[in-house]
């Protein structure tokens, strides 16, 4: 938000920049008297004068909008790396350091540190790719209405749309493996698109359920909160002739304010759990177990109840020679 706004600033500033010039659409001769005004060639009443830009002012606002939409998906793009360094910075600290009081101010802090410092061209060129996945989705959400009765091209778009999916989802995991590894953006793009390939079951029930659960409860919540609202403002103002109209601006504020904040909450949760599946896949794909506890839990996939988890001398855990072994031949 705050770096939109000097964008936004500038783009109506440069609406500013023009003259007052004769409407086109005025037929000649066509002015009227005072208080009249001026005519078409139908006849009807049209405005004498309009505002014309300059010829700059289109493409400075057009290059404003996609700098704009791409400053977007780097602010997201820096949330989803903090909180994932920050996860990574948990799930792979030394048993030692496990035992220790947390301090997640400080691994927050060096998170962030992180992404605005040497990772943070990466973070841009992964907004990029998302920014131009997103333009290319609307032009052709935008073809598909004019061609609605083309089948041939219906399914086109469905092809291209799931192509749009599977490049936005494994950006999402790069950024991920970015904050755990350090790795540049396409080495890690790589790594990742291997590490799904041999688990991708695990991760086609990460991919869609944990969002619509989540994004689910947020609506759910918000519109509860919303009738809450409208419902005390309602008895509130009952004595106001407008009182009902008054309380249901109030809900209404009120259910977009709470869904924004939930959703803020939704999209750190869901951060969070792509950064632990990551932690996981990377975990057993090395045959190996950095917390158990959340082995505990995803080894309860069907896919992964073949592996079997053993201590070792040591007193860390691994996987048994079997289990990744049958885990990579799936």
């Amino acid at each position: 938000m705050l770096m939109s706004a000097p964008l936004l600033v500038s783009m109506i500033s440069a609406v500013t920049n023009g003259h007052v010039a004769y409407n086109a659409a005025r037929a000649p001769g066509g002015a009227l008297p005072p208080p009249g005004g001026c005519v078409d060639s139908q006849g009807d009443q049209v405005t004498c004068c309009v505002w014309e830009v300059d010829s700059h002012v289109a493409p400075v606002i057009t290059l404003a909008s996609l700098t704009m939409l791409w400053t977007s998906f780097i602010g997201g793009q820096v949330r989803t790396f903090t909180v994932s360094a920050t996860v990574a910075q948990w799930y792979f600290a030394p048993v030692a350091d496990q035992l220790k009081p947390a301090r997640s101010h400080s691994r927050v802090g060096d998170s962030l540190r992180g992404a605005l410092g040497p990772a943070f061209g990466s973070l841009c060129f992964g907004a990029l790719v998302l920014t131009v996945v997103d333009l290319m989705r609307s032009a052709l959400e935008e073809l598909r209405k004019k061609a609605q009765e083309n089948v041939l091209l219906y399914c086109l778009f469905v092809l291209v749309q799931f192509l749009f999916t599977l490049v936005e989802m494994v950006t999402k995991f790069a950024t991920v493996r970015i904050a755990i590894t350090g790795e540049a953006f396409w080495p890690a793009t790589r790594g990742v698109a291997s590490l799904l390939q041999r688990t991708f079951l695990d991760t086609f029930g990460v991919w869609w359920f944990p969002p619509m659960i989540l994004q689910m409860c947020a609506f759910v919540l918000s519109g509860a909160w919303a009738a809450g609202v409208f419902f005390a403002a309602r008895a509130t103002w009952s004595s106001l002739e407008n009182g009902a109209v008054y309380a249901g601006l109030v809900a209404a504020v009120g259910f977009f304010l709470s869904w924004l904040v939930l959703s803020f909450f939704v999209c750190l949760l869901l951060d969070i759990v792509d950064a632990v599946y990551l932690c996981f896949a990377m975990d057993r794909d090395a045959g190996e177990v950095s917390r158990a506890d959340v082995h505990a839990i995803y080894m309860q996939l069907p896919c992964a109840k073949n592996a079997v988890v053993v201590e070792q001398p040591g007193g860390e855990y691994a996987y048994a020679e079997a289990g990744p072994q049958q885990h990579q031949g799936r």
